[in-house]
Formats: structure tokens, sequence, C-alpha cells
């Protein structure tokens, strides 16, 4: 885009801009719904999402709790843990990927 301002580059090479960008704009929006949703279950399993105060000192409670329930509430936190783990992971293998071709195109010098 600032080729084509600066008149570096013919206009035609933005008729597909819209075509190329949605599709990782799309998937950038994605992302971030899909850890929103992986934050928010990790909140609720901890109870921080309900606004009563009692409620939450009963939700804690059954963390130490040696019972079937407590015994689910740890293992939702357990998987709710991985899950942002491993999204984790999955981000910084994007960030990875995208430092290598950022290194590679500032290198490259344009005529």
């Amino acid at each position: 885009m600032a080729y084509d301002l600066k008149g570096r580059a013919d206009p035609s090479l933005l008729s597909t801009y819209n075509e190329e960008r949605q599709p990782v704009g799309q998937y950038i929006v994605g992302r971030a719904n899909d850890t929103a949703q992986l934050r928010l279950s990790l909140y609720e399993t901890l109870g921080l999402l309900d606004p009563d105060i009692e409620r939450k000192c009963q939700i804690h409670a059954k963390f130490e709790e040696v019972s079937p329930e407590g015994d689910q509430r740890r293992a939702a936190f357990r998987e709710a843990i991985r899950d942002l783990d491993e999204e984790r992971h999955e981000l910084n293998k994007g960030r990875r990927r995208r430092g290598l071709r950022r290194v590679y195109l500032e290198n490259y010098r344009y005529r």
C-alpha cells in the first residue's frame, strides 16, 4: 500500500488487497475469540465471573474439598490451564514464523 501511495508501484497492485487481507483479518479475529473463550472458561472455573462473594468463596473451597465435585473443579482448572498453554504455544509458533519472514524482508532491498 505504501509503495502505491508513494508512486513506486502500479495501482493495480492493490486490486487484490481486500481479497488477500480479509482472510488474515478473519484469522486474527477468530484467534482472539478463541483465546477469549479459553480465558472465560478459566474464569468460570475459578468463580471469578460470579458476582456473589459468598458463592465465590464456596467455589474456591471446592478446590480443597475431597469430593467428586472437588475433583471435577480441579480437573476443569487443569484443563483450562492446559488449553491456554496450548493456545500460547500456537501463538508463539506463528510469531516465530512471522519473525523469520520479517528479517528476510527487512534485508531485502527494493529497487
